[in-house]
């Protein structure tokens, strides 16, 4: 925790501030977002570095019982994953993508405006439908991790199942599956930036404000702020 206080925050906040500054600058792009998504992803890599020592032993140690509980667990959660999705028509998934990506921005930016609906609307009627390949690619990676704990008492297999599962997961996404994430990535991308382009002076500050508070907070947490 100290490690991660002193080392790993900093970093978040200076993250959160570049993001401030393209803000303010009105200078986002999705080339910027792409980075952002990146520098995120290299956060959570070094986390898993330093730990990775320590869940070694921990998953090695687990029951018969305890392994038995997390199938059952994964099956669950695949079936339910299955029954949510491909029971909705496609005109319902657009209906649920929109509320939930409006959600997310009105979180950051306020109140949406009717334009800026219609952006997030436009983004999910032409991001190409992945759902299949989606609930395929979970299923995948549900049945190497439960490979993985059937194999749990050999530390050198559990190491190379761990370090695939949990840091390089896309090895098992199908390559249909990644071109057409890339390219849902790239429009998102694009979406946001038409979208911060159109904020309003109002959501401006409701944007800068949230990220000045959770920049503050890291700076407390991390010490930087004395």
């Amino acid at each position: 925790m100290q490690w991660h206080r002193q080392q790993e925050l900093p970093r978040y906040s200076a993250d959160l501030q570049q993001l401030r500054r393209a803000l303010q600058q009105h200078s986002l792009t999705p080339e910027f977002l792409s980075q952002f998504t990146d520098n995120a992803r290299q956060h959570w890599l070094r986390i898993f570095s330093r730990t990775f020592d320590d869940i070694v032993p921990l998953v090695a140690s687990f029951s018969d019982e305890q392994v038995a509980q997390i199938k059952k667990q994964l099956a669950k959660n695949q079936q339910s994953l299955q029954q949510e999705y491909q029971d909705k028509t496609a005109e319902q998934r657009l209906a649920q993508a929109d509320a939930r990506l409006q959600e997310q921005l009105q979180d950051w930016i306020g109140r949406l405006t009717p334009p800026q609906k219609q952006l997030i609307h436009q983004y999910n009627q032409q991001r190409l439908d992945i759902t299949k390949l989606w609930l395929d690619y979970r299923h995948e990676w549900y049945q190497q991790l439960v490979i993985t704990l059937e194999q749990r008492h050999d530390p050198s297999v559990l190491r190379q199942r761990l370090q695939l599962l949990l840091t390089t997961p896309e090895q098992l996404r199908s390559v249909e599956y990644q071109q057409k994430l890339d390219t849902n990535r790239q429009r998102l991308g694009l979406m946001l930036v038409q979208v911060a382009q159109q904020m309003s002076a109002k959501q401006q500050r409701h944007i800068q404000r949230k990220l000045d508070d959770l920049i503050s907070d890291l700076d407390d947490l991390s010490g930087a702020n004395g």
